[in-house]
């Protein structure tokens, strides 16, 4: 079966998500636990109390409209172990971000991981 490929439009837009995290502070790494989910990207900053905001970008059959975001709050006991052990715990926030609702995804995140507050 032949998969399908990234048009001009949805290669973008997954670029603006990125460029976001990028440019927010994020740190990246690959879920190799399967935590969230498995062998896919994580996105990751220090927030609240120690807690982690971290931003999975799942990725199912390689196909453009399988992309999307979930967004965690979660605890490890050393950054390192991200993506490499199960954290103390974590919490779904927001589940099945699509590229397409950037705004939503950028108001979540600031909202639980406001520079301000440090």
């Amino acid at each position: 079966m032949k998969k399908k490929g990234f048009n001009a439009a949805e290669k973008q837009r997954l670029a603006n998500v990125l460029f976001f995290l990028s440019e927010n502070g994020f740190s990246k790494s690959t879920d190799k636990c399967g935590t969230y989910s498995e062998d896919d990207d994580l996105y990751f900053r220090l927030g609240k109390n120690g807690q982690y905001v971290v931003v999975n970008h799942y990725v199912w059959e390689r196909k453009a409209e399988d992309h999307g975001f979930d967004l965690w709050m979660a605890e490890y006991q050393k950054e390192s172990d991200i993506g490499l052990v199960e954290p103390i715990w974590k919490e779904i926030i927001v589940r099945s971000f699509k590229v397409e609702n950037m705004a939503t995804l950028s108001f979540h995140i600031l909202e639980i991981n406001n520079p301000s507050e440090r």
